[in-house]
């Protein structure tokens, strides 16, 4: 359990100073926690017996209490150790944007107005419902996350990068193999999204103390419900993505998924070319829809999502992964590549940063 004795809500007004007042904010601890377990896993392989979690707010710098500046969070990771880890208020952007749709519904806001919020926190832990006199002891058990030992510069050796990896991120690599893939069955699919389960390792350099992820395979997603903008995972699709992984006995997971967007069929057919070159629906995104996706089957840290857009232009490629609590788009090594994708000069474009949008 993870203790948190504050309450937050969200301080918003028009750009031209007007108030339109503090909103509750019901913020989901649960990213921050996986990226806190991650890094006690680079130092400890096996189960993250975290004890004693919890969350307090870092004042702002020059407003001073009650106005936030960001959060740690931290646990006891042993007799005398303590793990913490820092996190920006990007962390609440997933409820400035709920916050955002709510003030456009009642018709406070107009769609496209912008406004400025700040987070404020009061001290006063949030009460649990007692609901029908029932109460219940629940015992948090931790599932032990499987760990390989491998060694990180003979991966790298053996790879390249596609964009810009921030410092701190979890090195990840994709075999050229899986990019292919995933490119056939986006130009497969045509006009409907398409979709897969990515299986890999996760692996512990017992040298350098440190993690990396290594993705080893792509399950298409059968009998998934694919549409021209929305692709849907069933339960018979999670049923044979299991029974695939269970065939393979190589002690492998899955930690991530694959979509793609057909951008290029999204455009109208009397879209001048010019305007569909430039059209920002060509670019590398997450939707709202494919956060929600990360955040309840793949809340790992080291889980990832790999997205093949059908541009105007070509196919571009971007992985994007769990940083601070947040999905962003993140940078990536190309494993045993054996020759120029399409669409990686669109890549290293994409990866650097320049479509980043933050997700929870």
């Amino acid at each position: 359990m993870l203790r948190d004795d504050y309450s937050y809500a969200l301080e918003v007004q028009r750009t031209d100073q007007t108030a339109l007042g503090q909103y509750r904010l019901t913020v989901d601890w649960g990213p921050a926690m996986e990226w806190l377990k991650l890094r006690a896993l680079g130092s400890a392989p096996g189960a993250c017996s975290l004890r004693n979690a919890r969350v307090e707010p870092r004042w702002h710098p020059q407003l001073g209490e009650p106005y936030v500046g960001g959060v740690r969070i931290a646990a006891d990771d042993g007799p005398e150790r303590e793990l913490f880890g820092d996190l920006t208020t990007d962390y609440f952007q997933p409820n400035m944007r709920a916050v955002g749709r709510a003030l456009v519904e009642q018709q406070q806001l107009k769609v496209g107005e912008t406004f400025t919020s700040k987070v404020v926190a009061f001290p006063g832990r949030r009460e649990t419902p007692a609901g029908l006199g029932l109460r219940l002891a629940v015992d948090e058990l931790e599932t032990p996350v499987p760990l390989e030992s491998g060694r990180l510069a003979e991966h790298l050796e053996r790879s390249r990068p596609l964009g810009d990896e921030p410092e701190g991120d979890l090195p990840v690599f994709v075999p050229q193999h899986v990019l292919r893939e995933a490119a056939a069955l986006t130009r497969k699919a045509e006009a409907n999204e398409t979709g897969g389960i990515l299986i890999g390792q996760l692996h512990r350099d017992p040298a350098a103390a440190g993690l990396f992820l290594v993705v080893n395979a792509l399950i298409p997603a059968r009998h998934a419900l694919s549409e021209t903008a929305q692709l849907t995972f069933t339960a018979e699709t999670w049923a044979a993505a299991a029974a695939a992984l269970e065939l393979r006995r190589s002690r492998e997971q899955m930690v991530g998924w694959f979509h793609s967007h057909p951008a290029r069929y999204w455009c109208g057919a009397k879209c001048p070319a010019e305007a569909r070159r430039q059209c920002p629906l060509n670019t590398s995104f997450f939707s709202q829809e494919d956060c929600a996706l990360q955040r309840t089957v793949f809340p790992r840290a080291f889980c990832v999502a790999l997205l093949v857009t059908n541009a105007y232009a070509g196919l571009r490629y971007a992985l994007f992964g769990w940083r601070g609590g947040l999905v962003k788009p993140r940078g990536f090594q190309v494993l045993n590549p054996t020759g120029v994708l399409e669409g990686e000069v669109a890549v290293r474009a994409i990866v650097g940063g320049q479509h980043e949008k933050n997700c929870g």
